[in-house]
């Protein structure tokens, strides 16, 4: 009787989160990486409630814990990328010259890096996991590993920023004004 009433809400959970990572998958291949926080927390939620569905699925037909599974790791990937790309993002925003505040204040990609991380630090445990996972397998401890990935991804992704920075900074014909960009950024 459990199996036929738990059948068609999980299927709908299936497919909800299918349809989610669908979007978030989506939403990182067009660059729109704040929705990529909104997977984090998906994962993070299916990482939190995994075990206790594994045991309340245990001994179905179909496996619908393995489905779960499955959906999890589809959002790992993700997110994983998502991350990757971010930093890619970050190092190769081809608007060097153009898009300069002229008065050499705080540039765009500044204040939209800063708050992605601050953003992204609500979710420094889950993205530091995945980040331990594709470094270093399962051989870390996860708890100390996932903060040490952490630290080295953000240091990594302010340093991407810092160096786009300094690129940018060049296009300014006045050296003061440059200067004082560096020192806004």
């Amino acid at each position: 009787i459990f199996e036929v009433l738990i059948q068609i809400p999980f299927d709908f959970l299936i497919v909800d989160g299918e349809a989610l990572h669908t979007q978030a998958k989506k939403a990182v291949a067009e660059n729109r990486y704040a929705e990529l926080l909104s997977a984090l927390q998906i994962l993070r939620r299916l990482t939190d409630i995994q075990p206790a569905f594994v045991d309340a699925l245990k001994g179905l037909k179909g496996k619908p814990s393995s489905r779960l599974s499955l959906l999890a790791e589809l959002f790992k990937g993700t997110c994983l990328a998502g991350l990757n790309q971010y930093v890619d993002f970050v190092k190769a925003d081809p608007d060097k010259k153009t898009n300069l505040p002229k008065d050499g204040t705080v540039h765009e990609l500044t204040s939209n890096t800063i708050s992605y991380i601050e953003l992204l630090l609500e979710y420094s445990d889950t993205a530091g996991q995945l980040l331990v996972a594709q470094v270093a397998g399962a051989h870390v401890n996860l708890t100390l590993g996932s903060k040490r990935a952490m630290g080295a991804y953000l240091y990594n992704l302010l340093g991407k920023l810092g160096l786009n920075l300094e690129l940018k900074a060049r296009g300014y014909e006045d050296m003061a004004l440059s200067c004082v960009f560096l020192l806004n950024n």
